[in-house]
Parts: structure tokens; sequence; C-alpha cells
């Protein structure tokens, strides 16, 4: 028997395994949301294996200038045995030589310190409000109001918001034509004035959450983005829906509060690895996404 775990690249077997260790935190991930960061980047995330038994992973998407490392777990048993950090150091050197100049997540709060030795360093905090089934769905269809201006958008369209995106959330413009071409969500909703996007809102159709965002708008007001939200969330199955905002953007917080979304975790920590300056989300972008960058 070997005295501790190898580190290897995860592959797509290891799937079944990576989704059970996941679970058993109760984050509320779904198979198909693991099946898909994978699909968005099968290079980079890793598993710590032993005996064939997974007893740690980081799940992670290099968008190119940009990483987002999803989950970093170890298996009860394995903890507190420095495997965290030797995955985690791993995975920065691999992501270090591929020229990547970014590298973000978000952590607990008491999880946040473990991230310190790697470089990483707070920006700000992140809160997830959820909307229960039965508050919304196809069923609840409008249309907006004469006056919005916002719309479904075809393909061709929605692969254009890369620059909106990458200008709202400080990123690397390539960074979103890569996720965009790669997974393209189903339900983009945009509003067009004189050639530019002025607002935005993405959704997901999930098989038992849908994730909702990136969403700006250049001039935020509570009625348009009510409207806005309403004929987004009318038009996805009526299943729960998950985002997640800046804590500190209270405009961002009314909204969604009034629209029956209810505070499902708060104080998350964004940290950045960065060679750049890093800053908090503008008060424009009014919710982050269920995976941060996309």
């Amino acid at each position: 028997m070997a005295d501790e775990p190898s580190i290897r690249l995860m592959a797509d077997t290891d799937l079944s395994q990576v989704f059970s260790l996941i679970d058993r935190e109760n984050w509320g991930w779904e198979f198909h949301e693991i099946r898909r960061i994978f699909a968005l980047d099968t290079r980079n995330s890793i598993v710590a294996e032993i005996d064939g038994d997974i007893v740690g992973l980081i799940t992670l998407i290099n968008f190119g200038k940009t990483a987002f490392i999803v989950h970093v777990i170890v298996k009860e048993g394995w903890r507190k045995k420095k495997l965290g950090a030797r995955m985690m150091r791993d995975a920065l050197q691999n992501l270090d030589s591929l020229g990547v100049d970014n590298v973000e997540l978000h952590a607990m709060p008491d999880a946040a310190d473990f991230y310190n030795q790697f470089g990483f360093k707070k920006v700000e905090e992140i809160s997830f409000f959820c909307k229960h089934r039965g508050t919304g769905g196809f069923q609840d269809t409008v249309d907006p109001p004469m006056d919005a201006e916002f719309r479904l958008l075809d393909s061709d369209e929605t692969l254009s918001l890369s620059e909106c995106q990458a200008r709202m959330m400080g990123f690397h413009e390539c960074d979103f034509q890569y996720a965009l071409n790669t997974d393209l969500p189903e339900c983009p909703v945009g509003r067009i004035v004189g050639g530019s996007t002025t607002a935005m809102l993405i959704a997901r159709k999930g098989s038992d959450l849908n994730p909702l965002g990136p969403w700006f708008m250049n001039h935020p007001d509570r009625k348009t983005a009510r409207a806005m939200l309403r004929y987004v969330i009318a038009r996805l199955p009526d299943r729960r829906t998950d985002v997640g905002i800046s804590s500190s953007n209270e405009l961002a917080k009314e909204i969604f509060l009034d629209e029956g979304f209810s505070l499902m975790t708060e104080g998350v920590v964004r940290v950045s690895r960065s060679a750049r300056a890093v800053s908090p989300f503008p008060r424009e972008l009014l919710a982050i996404g269920h995976l941060g960058v996309i």
C-alpha cells in the first residue's frame, strides 16, 4: 500500500467518485454541473488517489488568462495531513506554466486563511441567494415593457457579449469568448441600444436548479431590473434558481429579495492570486453567476 496519495490529472472516468466526494459536503452541486466544469477544461483539474480511492480533488477551469478554482476537497481521514497544500501547489504551478495571470476562488470564511500561503488576497465578500420552485416558471411568462428594449438573444449576439462581460467583471475578453464558444447559455437576454449592449442577463437550465448570471446594467434602476429579472425567470423551468452577488451591492440585494429570492449563504470570500490589480465588482454588476466568471 502506498504511503500517501498520488496526484494526477482528473479523467472523465473519475467523475462519479469526484461527484460523490463533492456531494458529501452538501453544497448543492449537481452531477451535470461537475460534468460541465470538466467539459470546459479537461486538462487542469486534479485528483489525489490511493489504491483506486479518490481522497482529494481540485476542480478548476482555465479560461486562458484567468482560471477559476471551483472545488478544493480533501476526504475525511486525510485532512490535516498537508494533502490540500500539495494539491494546491501542483495546480498553481501548472497554471503558472500556462501563463495564467489571475486565479480566483470563493472560500468559506473559516478556510480563507488557508489560501493566503499561496499568494491569494481577499477582494470582497459574496452572498448567494436562491428562489425556490413554485415561485416562477414558464406558466408565468411575461413580455418586457415596451420601453425596456431587452429580449432573448440569438447565438451570434450571445457570442458578442464577451466584451461587455469582460468590461464589467474585469477579466480578459478572450476568456469570455472561450467560455461562450464552449458552452452557450440557454437563456441569454440583452438590451442593445445604438449597437451597444447596455444590459445583459444570462441564465442556464439545470435538472434541479437554474444558475443565474452574470447580470449587468449600465445604469441599473429597480423598475427595469425587476422587469428584466421577471422576463428571464418566466422562461426558466420551475426549479430552484441560484445566484451569487457582491455582498456590498445593496441594490442587487433589494431586487432579489423583492422578487422572492432568499439569502442562502453569506460571507463567502472572493480571493485572487493575480499579477495585476483586482478590484471588487462594480455596482452595475448585479449578479456574478453560479461559477463566478461564467
